[in-house]
């Protein structure tokens, strides 16, 4: 028998490779505001994001953000 890490492998060798993982660090702009945030999600042309510090944008504010992939950077870290 395989392991669980052999199956989902395998399962998924059609789907594209996210270029963020889950929890990743990230920062950006999102309709011109600066975010911080970890990564919730990535599908193809979005990255779901949670923000740090809430973002308010008409009069709504915003914890989870959805960004496109080209407006996100990976923070580094410095050890």
């Amino acid at each position: 028998m395989s392991s669980l890490t052999q199956y989902f492998e395998r399962k998924h060798a059609d789907l594209p490779r996210p270029r963020y993982n889950s929890g990743d660090r990230v920062s950006g702009r999102w309709n011109g505001i600066p975010f911080v945030g970890s990564v919730v999600r990535d599908t193809k042309p979005t990255v779901l994001v949670h923000s740090d510090l809430p973002v308010q944008f008409s009069g709504n504010v915003h914890y989870v953000l959805s960004v496109k992939q080209s407006d996100v950077t990976r923070l580094q870290v410095i050890e």
